[in-house]
Order: C-alpha cells, then sequence, then structure tokens
C-alpha cells in the first residue's frame, strides 16, 4: 500500500539515541568519546520534547561494557583482557531493550542504563574508599 506524505507525517514514531556508560563514567584519555555520549545521553528528554509535536518518542539506551568482537585484532585482544577482570553484557541485551522502547507507548524522554548493575558497584566502592581516585593537583 502507497502512503502519501500527509499520511505519513501524522504516524508515530520513536527514535532510540545510543549512548555509553563512560557518559557517566570518568576514564582517561576519553574526553571526547565521553562529551558525545553525554551530549546524546543529556539531550534526550530535549529531543523528546521537540519530537511530541509529531508524536515521536525519544529514548536513550545507555549500555556498558558488552562483550562482543571488535573490528580490528588489538580490539579483540582489548575486549579479551578486560572480560578476565568483568563480565559483560551481551548485544542481545542490548537489542531486547531497543526493542522494547520500540513498543512501549507511554515511554519518551528516558534514559535506560544497561549494565548489568556495573555503574551501582561503581558507585559503591567510590563511597567505601575502595575505588581508587585521581591525584588532585593544586
Amino acid at each position: 500500500m502507497k502512503r502519501s506524505a500527509k499520511t505519513f507525517s501524522h504516524e508515530a514514531g520513536c527514535i532510540i539515541i545510543i549512548s555509553s556508560l563512560f557518559a557517566f563514567q570518568a576514564d582517561p584519555n576519553r574526553e571526547v568519546y565521553a562529551t558525545t555520549k553525554a551530549g546524546l545521553a543529556l539531550t534526550t528528554p530535549s529531543i523528546a520534547m521537540s519530537g511530541e509535536q509529531w508524536g515521536i518518542r525519544v529514548n536513550a539506551v545507555v549500555p556498558g561494557l558488552i562483550s562482543a568482537w571488535y573490528e580490528t585484532k588489538a580490539g579483540d585482544q582489548l575486549g579479551a583482557v578486560i572480560e578476565e577482570v568483568m563480565t559483560g553484557g551481551r548485544p542481545e541485551d542490548i537489542s531486547s531493550t531497543i526493542e522494547y522502547l520500540m513498543n512501549a507507548n507511554f515511554t519518551t524522554g528516558q534514559r535506560i542504563v544497561v549494565d548489568g548493575g556495573a555503574q551501582k558497584v561503581i558507585h559503591r566502592r567510590q563511597r567505601s574508599g575502595k575505588c581508587r581516585r585521581a591525584p588532585v593537583y593544586k
């Protein structure tokens, strides 16, 4: 069935933004990456408000460490080292969250963190003093 532009423009839709846990977790030498991912995550509610007039829902998925093969041999080696230290999620964890958000008609402007609780563990370690902190320079 062919749709006219007028009909199509009145249908609701959704935008799913992919951010990263690094948007909220400091890590050395990732300033540009963290800034762009934080920008995506933090503007999600504003974009959702702008799209509301057209019935467009906007949400962000904020993945933590995901066990996946990378694009280079060096990336694969780094991924193997990381996986020895901590367990990552699976790509299916992210895709199922995206699928949920595509069908969640009453959800918009939200940032959904999918990290297996890692953000909570990091926060708890920082509060207990067991997490190494960066030196403060004066």
